[in-house]
Order: C-alpha cells, then structure tokens, then sequence
C-alpha cells in the first residue's frame, strides 16, 4: 500500500517536518510500503525556525526523512526541496526517494521551470530561482521500478505485482491513467 500525503507547508520547515513525521508514522501504522510527499514538502517561504532554507543532499530534511524511513522500514519520496547550488543564486528543486534502510537511491531535480507571462501581464520566471535539472531518474526497487519526473507527476511505479504500468501517484493525489477504479497497492 502507498501512502499519499497533502500537506500545506508553510515557513516554518521545524513544524512542516514534524507533521510529515506523523504522516510517516500513520503511514507505517497502516502497513503502507511506501509514502510520498508533495513539492515543497518541507518548506513554503523563507524559514523561521530550524533547518535553515535551501540544504544539500543529503542535508537536513532528508536525514530526518531517512531516519524515517530506517525506522519503520519504508519507502519514502521526499516531494521536493531546495537544493543549494554551491556558488549559484539559484536552488534546484530536488526530490530523492529513501529506501527502507535508510538510503537515498535515487535523486531527481526539476527539469521544466514555470516561466510564463499571464494574461494579466504577471511575468512568472521561475528559472529565475530555480536550476533545471538534466534528466528523468528511474530505479528498481523491491516495488518495482519506480521513476521520477516533474513535481505534478513525481513518482511512477511500475511493478509485475501490480500489472498495470498506468498507475502514477502524482505529488499529493492518486490518478491511475486509464482505471476508473483506483486502488491501492497491495
């Protein structure tokens, strides 16, 4: 079973992380295998409190999201954070999947930024803020393959168990391509 967690994170990572921890904890008491977080899971604005604002990887956030995951012996996504570029203004936008163990196997940055001019004229550059990354990541896992794109389709399971390579978790929703029934993993 995957556990899809909506958060609406806000300035303060200290308590964004510490609700996702108890997400991870219900997750777990669940029998969840897997939980996965949205983007800008663990900060929303500029931060008050711990952990300061951009982290490298692995960094703040995601040794507590591995501690996490060693503990209760899932898979966590992380959803996304920002990433310090050493030596650039700009973040990526990061996210990494944390392996039951602990261990981050796999890590994807954001690729297409949101750079648009509205119809009102509000220009939207984030590539302003933000550093592309370079490529799609894909990682086998005891879940099957799983695969990591754009904060709106974060993670892509693909798995023998399941049969049905349509089956996306989107960051924050569970959309199955072509079944009208969602379910969850067995």
């Amino acid at each position: 079973m995957a556990a899809v967690v909506q958060m609406d994170s806000q300035n303060d990572k200290g308590a964004n992380l510490k609700a996702a921890c108890r997400y991870i904890d219900e997750a777990a008491a669940r029998g969840a295998r897997l939980a996965c977080f949205p983007e800008v899971m663990n900060l929303n604005g500029k931060n008050v409190d711990e952990g300061g604002g951009r982290e490298p990887i692995p960094g703040y956030t995601p040794r507590i999201l591995m501690d996490k995951a060693r503990e209760h012996g899932l898979y966590i996504h992380s959803g996304s954070l920002f990433e310090r570029i050493p030596g650039d203004t700009r973040a990526y936008n990061t996210s990494v999947l944390i392996d039951p163990a602990g261990r981050i196997v796999a890590q994807y940055r954001k690729l297409h930024t949101f750079d648009a001019t509205l119809a009102d004229g509000t220009v939207c550059r984030e590539s302003d803020r933000i550093h592309p990354g370079t490529g799609i990541v894909t990682v086998d896992t005891a879940l099957g393959r799983m695969g990591l794109k754009e904060p709106e389709y974060f993670l892509y399971i693909y798995s023998p168990e399941i049969r049905t390579p349509e089956n996306t978790v989107f960051s924050g929703v569970w959309r199955p391509w072509r079944d009208s029934n969602p379910r969850p993993f067995a």
